[in-house]
């Protein structure tokens, strides 16, 4: 069958010089030394990667994502750069961390901002340059970077680098708030108000976005048939992050298997890559771009039966009186801290705290804002396979200790608790 050359490009087929086919890749950055809170994902089934106990594989190894430590993905790419440079050789890379035009930047960015505020107010919150948590974040990035060798170029406008490593930074956040239809704040989950979907309490609202339909659309662009299935219904955070990240690869590429295409907010400072296809109802308030040409649709038919009928019995959160900015949860988790979600009174569940799934038995902790306890957990079982953590103190006594908490007898999906905790040695 004879197929026209833009069709080989949204199958993503031999993009590359002398019949190499393009690598693409999506990357979350985190820098926790406790636990894998990186994400990588990638359209090449000839580059290693780890075999690990959280990862997908889908369209036959074409598309393959996992979750790695630091480290463990800097190591990696040093390798790719060193063993496989002609799979690299044309590379575009979009990357969920800071960068700057000439170098790391240093002083907050008008995309940040906007991306906080206005038509965002309550969907995300990225984080200002200027946050203490943004040094880390942003050293974590360019250590990735130099990891994948000298020949990397950021991209913030213009056309596309054909040669050498093209790397670009979104907000997965930012990025699959945009396909959804817009809906009141009360709707969206935040990191102190969990919210249910299918049984599970959310508190990433990036993870929110992804299972009530933007992780549908996502997986449009990255593959085809039941390959599409296995995408849309992965459910780590990470690897979400990751594959929203690669889609964004693809349609800046021009090799996404639904023909997409990219926009990008932000000025010469600092951008955020984007789909170009976002919901209609964003339209009107919806900032100039800088580059690209958006296309407003209609996305309900991607979304779940929830979306948007989140009952009015789930309890809200008073708000923070912090003097710094909120960091979301999806953010927190890149550190070495957490949001752990209590949802029952006989222990802790994996399904809601996710980060417990490549935790080994026990685990220490200790809540951000206190020092005057600590907590333990272990696994309920002998083999660690039910899904279930005992923890002490238990569970309503740490309930009855959160100042947020109006938690007295009872804990479940409609009056959960959440505490900021860190990592103990």
């Amino acid at each position: 069958m004879y197929h026209r050359p833009e069709e080989f490009r949204r199958l993503g087929v031999c993009l590359g010089k002398l019949g190499v086919c393009m690598t693409l890749v999506g990357i979350d950055v985190g820098w926790s030394e406790k636990r894998a809170s990186c994400g990588i994902a990638l359209s090449n089934g000839r580059l290693p990667l780890p075999d690990v106990r959280r990862s997908l594989r889908a369209a036959g190894g074409r598309i393959r994502a996992t979750r790695l430590k630091l480290g463990e993905l800097v190591k990696l790419l040093s390798t790719w750069s060193a063993e496989h440079p002609d799979q690299l050789a044309d590379a575009i890379v979009v990357i969920d961390g800071p960068l700057g035009p000439n170098g790391p930047p240093q002083t907050d960015r008008a995309v940040d901002g906007r991306c906080a505020t206005g038509v965002f107010r309550g969907w995300s919150q990225p984080t200002p340059i200027s946050h203490p948590s943004s040094k880390k974040f942003i050293s974590a990035t360019y250590e990735i970077l130099a990891a994948l060798g000298q020949s990397t170029l950021v991209w913030i406008k213009g056309e596309r680098p054909q040669t050498g490593i093209t790397v670009v930074e979104t907000n997965p956040t930012v990025a699959l708030a945009m396909m959804m239809p817009r809906v009141g704040a009360e709707q969206i989950t935040t990191r102190g108000r969990p919210l249910p979907f299918e049984g599970v309490l959310i508190a990433a609202k990036s993870d929110w976005y992804w299972r009530n339909g933007a992780g549908r659309q996502a997986a449009r662009a990255l593959a085809t048939g039941n390959a599409r299935d296995v995408i849309s219904k992965e459910t780590d955070h990470e690897l979400c992050a990751a594959l929203t990240c690669l889609a964004l690869a693809h349609q800046f590429g021009d090799s996404a298997c639904d023909g997409s295409k990219v926009v990008a907010l932000g000025d010469d400072a600092g951008i955020y890559l984007l789909p170009a296809d976002i919901d209609q109802t964003w339209e009107a308030g919806f900032y100039p771009l800088f580059f690209g040409q958006a296309n407003f649709g209609d996305h309900a038919s991607q979304c779940s039966d929830m979306w948007g009928m989140v009952s009015g019995q789930i309890e809200l959160k008073p708000p923070s009186n912090k003097a710094v900015p909120e960091i979301e949860q999806c953010e927190l988790a890149k550190s070495d801290c957490c949001t752990l979600i209590l949802a029952d009174n006989g222990g802790v569940w994996e399904k809601h705290n996710q980060w417990l799934r490549d935790m080994a038995s026990p685990v220490r902790l200790a809540p951000v804002e206190r020092a005057d306890y600590e907590m333990e957990l272990w696994h309920a079982s002998e083999r660690g396979t039910s899904g279930q953590w005992k923890i002490s103190p238990t569970a309503m006594a740490i309930a009855r200790l959160n100042p947020w908490s109006s938690n007295t007898g009872h804990l479940s999906l409609r009056h959960p608790c959440t505490v900021d905790v860190r990592f103990l040695d």
